[in-house]
């Protein structure tokens, strides 16, 4: 189940890596602006597991799931920003067809919140999980007899849950190798979190303004509008940036995941996007004493 605002970046990219693991991929548009809606019609006219449907409100989403609760199906949960490992994915879907994870209620992959990507390398370097935060985003639905609430409207995947017998919000298996003894390079469940790379053009261009030091006036005046902004609302990349940019910036091995374009038949900018990853160190500040191997891609 994936919801899209705006993710055209990666959104294709995101989507394709998925398609074999996933039965039935239902995306839902929260009325992008951009090219998001586009790029998955492309894809939903030539995979006929793919759904989309336009949602006016994010927050009134969960209903969509409803159909599923109690019933023997695994549902991931997708962001236009988290790339997963399909190799590892379809080794996870032999497992979960076994049987295996019946008895827990989630699984928690490994993820890496990427602040720099090196394609020639293959190698992303971000903050790993643990110790930086890990996103539970495949369910068993046979685990739960429902999650809505009657009262209140629901994102999906959120709200409070009525476990089956047998069942509780601490039956999670999960891929860490504080835990289970899982490491990046074998775990079956692994994901790429661009949370810090720009998903739309608005944000490139936010990006580089970010970054840019050759127009001081500028730079001065972004910053104090930011400021002003900030003191208004909540800044969504500050927030981030205590949510997963936790221990040391390490680099994580992505033979597997494929690039953006990889997929140019749906994405038509896609050699842009590669020139965006190639050429911004994501808009997050890292810490010298965190550094382990960036040097290398500087």
């Amino acid at each position: 189940v994936m919801l899209v605002r705006n993710e055209e970046h990666f959104v294709a990219w995101s989507l394709m890596n998925v398609l074999e693991f996933c039965d039935h991929v239902l995306v839902m548009d929260n009325q992008s602006t951009d090219r998001t809606r586009r790029i998955v019609e492309g894809i939903a006219d030539r995979h006929e597991n793919v759904e989309l449907t336009v949602v006016p409100d994010a927050n009134d989403t969960q209903k969509f799931l409803k159909g599923w609760f109690g019933t023997r199906t695994w549902v991931l949960g997708l962001d236009g920003d988290e790339i997963h490992d399909p190799v590892g994915l379809s080794r996870l879907r032999g497992r979960l067809q076994s049987g295996a994870f019946d008895e827990y209620w989630a699984i928690s992959g490994i993820y890496c919140h990427v602040a720099k990507l090196d394609f020639h390398q293959s190698r992303a370097f971000g903050y790993s999980s643990p110790p930086a935060k890990a996103g539970t985003k495949l369910f068993n639905f046979n685990a739960i007899e429902n999650w809505m609430s009657r009262w209140r409207k629901h994102e999906r995947l959120h709200g409070s849950k009525v476990f089956r017998s047998g069942y509780s919000g601490d039956s999670v298996y999960r891929f860490s190798a504080s835990e289970n003894d899982e490491k990046w390079d074998t775990a079956d469940l692994r994901c790429l979190h661009l949370c810090f790379m720009p998903r739309t053009p608005a944000e490139t261009e936010s990006a580089l303004a970010h970054q840019t030091r050759k127009n001081p006036v500028e730079t001065r005046l972004l910053r104090r509008m930011a400021r002003k902004i900030e003191s208004i609302r909540p800044n969504r990349m500050d927030y981030r940036q205590k949510r997963y940019a936790r221990g040391p910036v390490i680099p994580h091995d992505i033979h597997g995941f494929g690039k953006p374009d990889d997929f140019r038949e749906f994405d038509d900018r896609c050699d842009h996007v590669m020139d965006i990853l190639n050429g911004i160190q994501a808009n997050t500040h890292i810490p010298r004493s965190r550094l382990h191997g960036v040097r290398e891609v500087q």
